[in-house]
């Protein structure tokens, strides 16, 4: 009789996680999604490690796994969010069956986690993990692992991580957090404004640079079909030009191709 009632309880303690875990649009239709069998198969471990997990809670306001990291910070696991991309990704034709074959060459798992502040959500910074061996395996399988590595006190951080968790608490409230926040936007900005002029400068160069060749193809052209009488009027007026304003670059070598051109028959006339 008494291990019924703890069984029943474990029950009614995984319905009331499932229910906190996902919102009902997921909780009710998931089993509808392409993709959502898998998911369903990882759902009750998922649960279980929460329930006996003393690290990690969850906001099921915001569809997020919440682990303490120490006394100033938590680790947070956008679950939902994670898991909405997901199904969104596998309802493309073709996807499902690369994934589950394991021959899928994209839609690895990333870890989309914040460190935040305790004292307030909106001290927080993120950052992109990737979960290595994540290939081929649903979210709540890698949420697991989340819950997991929370439990071990987040051994072997990575990088992008440990920043986040630095800065995060490198002030000393939220007004200088997101001050520097919006200073590091202005920046970003104004290095993007800066490589946007330095692109379009360099179009810009390319295209004059092309527009200058063609003329100059054109006008050897032209004055290769004239005659040396033509030939010595044109090249004159060109002269005439650059006593009032120096000759441009398409001129210039004009200039140089009638000097050739005037050699040439020349030399033929010579010969004659």
């Amino acid at each position: 009789m008494k291990e019924t009632h703890e069984s029943s309880a474990q029950i009614d303690d995984m319905i009331i996680m499932e229910d906190r875990l996902l919102p009902k649009d997921l909780r009710y239709s998931l089993s509808g999604f392409r993709g959502g069998l898998q998911e369903w198969k990882g759902l009750s471990i998922l649960i279980e490690s929460l329930i006996q997990s003393r690290s990690c809670t969850v906001d099921e306001s915001r569809g997020e796994i919440v682990a303490e990291y120490d006394s100033e910070v938590n680790i947070v696991l956008r679950f939902v969010e994670m898991l909405r991309k997901r199904l969104a990704w596998l309802g493309h034709d073709g996807e499902l069956e690369a994934w589950e074959s394991g021959k899928s060459l994209v839609g690895k798992a990333h870890l989309d986690v914040y460190a935040r502040h305790k004292s307030d959500p909106r001290w927080q910074l993120r950052a992109c993990v990737l979960a290595t061996g994540s290939n081929g395996l649903p979210i709540t399988d890698v949420a697991t692992s989340f819950v997991l590595w929370a439990n071990s006190n987040f051994p072997l951080i990575p990088e992008q991580l440990h920043i986040a968790i630095s800065q995060v608490k490198n002030f000393e409230n939220l007004e200088e957090f997101e001050k520097d926040l919006e200073r590091q936007r202005r920046n970003s900005e104004e290095r993007r404004e800066k490589y946007r002029k330095i692109r379009l400068a360099k179009f810009e160069s390319t295209q004059r640079e092309e527009v200058m060749r063609r003329r100059i193809e054109n006008a050897i052209c032209s004055s290769s079909s004239l005659g040396w009488r033509d030939l010595i009027s044109q090249r004159d007026e060109l002269v005439r030009q650059s006593e009032i304003s120096r000759l441009g670059t398409v001129e210039d070598a004009v200039m140089k191709s009638m000097d050739e051109l005037l050699l040439i028959q020349q030399s033929v006339e010579g010969t004659d």
